[in-house]
């Protein structure tokens, strides 16, 4: 009788850790996933993983909360973050050197999510919530955190209290959300990409796509308060939830157009200086949706980290060198 009532209390602890959301235990690698948030800590010279979807069209949750950092040789699990989400705002502060976590949403089914307004920030290995304004609940915008500014930017995105698409700057500046008023701005969205050009000190957008999922092609530029369009036909570009840009090295911007359901695989790179596209020739990973890329400033290449691959979501990680001659599957 000793030896079953045993057996039970095991599996109903075993069962009881599975649901428990965030937990990781035993992992050393972060689980298969999607439309996971991806960033770059130059001081620690790792890549940072976090939240995103098991499975989106199966509309499987997320079990895994921690965020992992990438060497380039093997992950380890730096926190556990406060709660599971995906299509947060996810980036590192490199001026006051912490996590920044924002917004987003966490789907328990294919009909019952939440929607989070919150900002955190993971500092001296304590979590805190950022003593500020909320921002409007919102999944699908797009944050990048600008070095020179300081500043944590956070450009469209889609809520559900009202059912539209949201547009504007927004800047989280000594822990309180400002307003940004800029001239020229581009059209409400949603799936589209930011992120930060040193070199320029600015901030690129790139694609995303209206209510009707109808995509944008254009990439614009934000300097000094104002947006210009830098190209107005990114090529291969579709909706970013099949897709994913980085900032490269010496100012080129590098998109990679991924998509299981036309079973395509393409990586493009602008370059800044000659104002033109070219395409990467060489091994390319499997087509798949909702991947996620970030470059790698100490080992100058660019990481691409996860995504759907139709039945079932990855955790594969590929690189793409400086010389730009191919992807290399790393895990």
């Amino acid at each position: 009788m000793t030896t079953i009532i045993s057996v039970r209390i095991i599996q109903m602890a075993i069962t009881i850790v599975t649901l428990i959301p965030g937990c990781c235990f035993g992992q050393t690698a972060p689980t298969r996933r999607n439309n996971a948030s991806i960033a770059y800590d130059p001081v620690k010279k790792v890549v940072l993983v976090y939240g995103g979807s098991a499975h989106t069209r199966g509309a499987i949750p997320m079990r895994d909360s921690a965020i992992w950092e990438w060497n380039g040789i093997t992950w380890n699990k730096r926190t556990i973050a406060p709660s599971l989400r995906a299509d947060h705002g996810f980036a590192y502060d490199i001026k006051n050197q912490r996590i920044l976590i924002a917004g987003g949403a966490f789907s328990y089914n294919a009909t019952k999510s939440i929607e989070y307004d919150d900002t955190w920030a993971f500092q001296n290995q304590q979590w805190s919530k950022v003593t500020s304004n909320k921002i409007l609940k919102r999944f699908h915008g797009a944050f990048t955190y600008a070095q020179n500014q300081n500043s944590f930017i956070l450009f469209s995105g889609y809520t559900p209290e009202t059912n539209e698409l949201l547009k504007g700057v927004w800047a989280l500046s000594r822990n309180n959300w400002i307003h940004i008023n800029t001239q020229n701005e581009p059209p409400a969205r949603f799936l589209n990409s930011v992120f930060y050009d040193p070199k320029n000190d600015a901030i690129i957008l790139i694609g995303g796509a209206d209510l009707d999922n109808k995509p944008f092609h254009e990439m614009w530029m934000l300097k000094e308060n104002k947006w210009t369009v830098l190209n107005e036909n990114v090529p291969a570009l579709i909706m970013n939830s099949h897709g994913a840009t980085a900032m490269g090295e010496t100012g080129n911007y590098v998109i990679v157009h991924s998509s299981f359901d036309t079973n395509t695989c393409e990586t493009w790179i602008w370059d800044g200086a000659q104002k033109s596209w070219k395409k990467v020739k060489g091994p390319h990973p499997r087509p798949r949706n909702n991947t996620s890329i970030v470059y790698d400033d100490a080992r100058k290449c660019v990481v691409m980290f996860g995504g759907e691959t139709g039945v079932n979501s990855t955790n594969e990680v590929w690189e793409l060198p400086g010389g730009q001659s191919g992807w290399i599957k790393r895990f």
